[in-house]
């Protein structure tokens, strides 16, 4: 009996014990958390950039003009492939009548015949009298193998064509071959007519022909471009990156110089541009420098248009209409800091930099600011004496890339209050 009771103090005194020292663990742990969470962060003063951008969505307006007839049928025959650089009046495409393959066919028809007819007559088509003809065939057929353009090698190759049959047409022998007269009539009549049903499509302005339209060349123009407004951005509902569909009825010559943009903008981060002003734009990966044409006008309540002028990468943009894009509206390099690190005290701005044995609180100036960081430098003495800050027989503190900043917490920040070299 003696032995149990002696048992069961040991067991009490054992879970007295356990219970003591897991409350006193459970002290230790709380009371790192709290002197973790209120304990100072610190970090090391270095140069870094600041910059203030927005993404916004872009409508691109060029000088672009669409070339041919309105809701015609017709297909067109390209001289000048996509992307292609023109001079003013230089011939871009042309149209053709409906009949225009059956009119060539027939054409071809009658060459072959004609073709024929000189194998069976055995004629020496290389004889003096042909020889003329013969050397500006081969100096046609010499330029075809320099011409990447299709139609211009199919130009070239039905100028093969009519040179083989001026050799019928024109040689003496054939002049009084009744057969030959007839077929070179017929071919003749064909191609007045083809010619009079083609149309050429001239370039009115140089610059880059383009294939693709969207019907909006005639609703954003560059002479009207001021005037547009937030509304009338809304009501075009063009949606971003969407490639612009190829027309096969119609092309267009595009200014490949410049380009407008037009974008709504949150109008504070413009308060300081004026119109004349550059800033950078990042689009697709690149930097560029843009215009300020026009800027958000106070007097339109709801006025939220900027418009800006691009000369660079200008060709990369003519595929699309719209797209996001980022205004950079400033950027500087500097000594970067958390906002969290600065203090305002009696309308100066603070930073404390720890010196290992105290810490020293520091007048800074702030240069640029976004929401998270600032960048800062040191006053100069004259600075202070104008700013009512007596520093004589003072030296004064600075901050410098390499010093060691805190980041207070409320409690460090109620100690360091009376702790400034500056009176």
């Amino acid at each position: 009996m003696k032995k149990n009771k002696k048992g069961k103090k040991i067991n009490i005194k054992k879970f007295f014990m356990g219970a003591f020292a897991l409350a006193f663990l459970f002290f230790l742990i709380f009371f790192f958390i709290h002197q973790l969470k209120n304990a100072p962060i610190s970090f090391t003063l270095k140069k870094g950039r600041l910059a203030e951008e927005e993404t916004v969505k872009a409508i691109f307006i060029r000088k672009e003009e669409v070339l041919g007839e309105i809701n015609n049928k017709k297909r067109i025959e390209k001289i000048k492939d996509e992307g292609t650089r023109v001079a003013k009046g230089d011939g871009v495409f042309r149209y053709y009548s409906d009949d225009k393959q059956n009119i060539i066919n027939k054409i071809d028809g009658i060459n072959d015949e004609i073709n024929k007819y000189l194998k069976k007559q055995k004629i020496n088509l290389n004889s003096p009298d042909n020889e003329v003809i013969n050397k500006e065939i081969r100096e046609i057929i010499n330029d075809i193998t320099k011409e990447t353009s299709q139609a211009k090698n199919k130009e070239m190759t039905n100028n093969i064509l009519g040179k083989l049959q001026e050799k019928a047409k024109d040689g003496e022998i054939f002049k009084d071959d009744e057969n030959i007269k007839r077929l070179n009539k017929e071919k003749k009549e064909l191609e007045n007519k083809l010619t009079k049903d083609t149309k050429m499509i001239s370039a009115p302005f140089a610059g880059m022909v383009s294939y693709k339209i969207d019907g909006f060349e005639d609703k954003l123009k560059v002479d009207t471009i001021e005037e547009i407004s937030s509304n009338d951005l809304k009501k075009l509902n063009i949606k971003n990156n969407v490639q612009i569909p190829k027309s096969e009825i119609n092309g267009k010559v595009v200014d490949n110089f410049e380009a407008y943009i037009a974008a709504e903008i949150n109008i504070e981060n413009a308060k300081e541009k004026k119109v004349g002003d550059f800033i950078k734009l990042r689009i697709q990966g690149n930097i560029i420098n843009a215009e300020i044409i026009k800027l958000p006008e106070k007097s339109k309540k709801n006025d939220k248009v900027i418009i800006l002028k691009i000369t660079e990468n200008v060709e990369k943009l003519i595929d699309t209409r719209s797209m996001q894009i980022t205004l950079i509206w400033w950027e500087k390099e500097g000594l970067k800091v958390s906002n969290k690190a600065i203090e305002e005290e009696k309308g100066f701005n603070f930073i404390v930099k720890n010196k290992w044995t105290y810490k020293e609180k520091i007048i800074v100036k702030v240069i640029k600011k976004t929401e998270e960081f600032s960048l800062v430098e040191n006053y100069t003495s004259e600075e202070l004496k104008e700013m009512g800050i007596d520093i004589s027989g003072v030296k004064r503190p600075n901050v410098q890339e390499g010093d060691e900043i805190m980041i207070l917490t409320d409690k460090e920040k109620q100690r360091e209050e009376n702790n400034t070299n500056i009176k």
